[in-house]
């Protein structure tokens, strides 16, 4: 299904990738007994495109305690993405759409259809397939992004993350943009898990947001200023946040994020 499209001069590149989900538990007749919302970000990989979020938004599990977080076992996703549009009444101009597609999460055996993290629910990562459900669509994914990878992050800097909390959305399902600053330091794995700490105030539904660090003024990348230095600001994915800590005291202020690194993990066995 496709949504009419809105012209625009300027869009992030984040807001094109990041898509609303929404996990349902529909029965044979067509009822509804159940639904969430959370996040998720499109990954490409050759000619595959993956939709990537946590592992407990597709479940409707807690990974750590295999208790259910609601009433029900999803068996349907909705997926609504972007479509972006090149326009003939100037240069730059583009027109985003919001395309909407749904996909089962089980098969007739009520195995999942989607692809866990090699190391299972213990990497709270999962994708699911959607280059065949949305062919001549023009998408923008997440590491189409030319990010400043020869930036080193640090505890301290700014975090952007860039989901659906509660499921707000504007205009053609476009994402909100929450700040973090990293609160734990990311090169070091938090409780022995690939994993660090933003501080956010976090809501239901930023889950499977893609994390965005970002720095500003000069960065020498040569430890020199010469032709490669910038001068503004510059852009890193980071992680994949996860949810808060807790429900009471400090934990609710901080939110767990898995390392980018795990993506490519995860999205690499998926191809294999």
């Amino acid at each position: 299904m496709e949504r009419l499209a809105q012209k625009v001069h300027k869009i992030s590149d984040e807001t094109k990738a990041v898509c609303r989900l929404t996990m349902k538990r529909v029965y044979d007749d067509g009822s509804i007994v159940g639904s969430a919302v959370s996040s998720g970000f499109l990954w490409r990989k050759g000619s595959k495109i993956f939709v990537v979020t946590n592992w407990h938004c597709l479940s409707g599990v807690n990974p750590k305690s295999n208790v259910h977080l609601g009433t029900f076992t999803p068996n349907l996703l909705m997926i609504e993405m972007k479509s972006v549009v090149e326009l003939n009444t100037g240069a730059g101009s583009l027109a985003i759409k919001s395309l909407i597609i749904e996909t089962p999460l089980e098969d007739d055996r009520a195995t999942p259809t989607w692809i866990s993290h090699p190391r299972g629910q213990a990497v709270d990562l999962a994708a699911v397939r959607v280059d065949q459900l949305i062919e001549n669509q023009r998408v923008f994914c997440i590491n189409d992004i030319d990010y400043e990878t020869r930036w080193q992050v640090e505890a301290g800097h700014d975090a952007l993350i860039v989901g659906y909390p509660e499921g707000l959305a504007h205009g053609p399902c476009l994402p909100v943009w929450k700040r973090a600053s990293i609160a734990s330091e990311p090169d070091f794995d938090f409780d022995g898990e690939p994993v660090f700490l933003v501080d956010t105030t976090g809501n239901s539904g930023l889950s499977g947001s893609p994390v965005i660090a970002q720095g500003s003024g000069m960065f020498a990348p040569n430890k020199k200023f010469d032709d490669e230095s910038i001068f503004g600001s510059w852009r890193r994915f980071i992680g994949v946040y996860a949810g808060r800590m807790g429900e009471s005291g400090i934990k609710t202020q901080l939110g767990r994020v898995w390392k980018a690194t795990e993506v490519d993990t995860l999205i690499s066995a998926a191809c294999e």
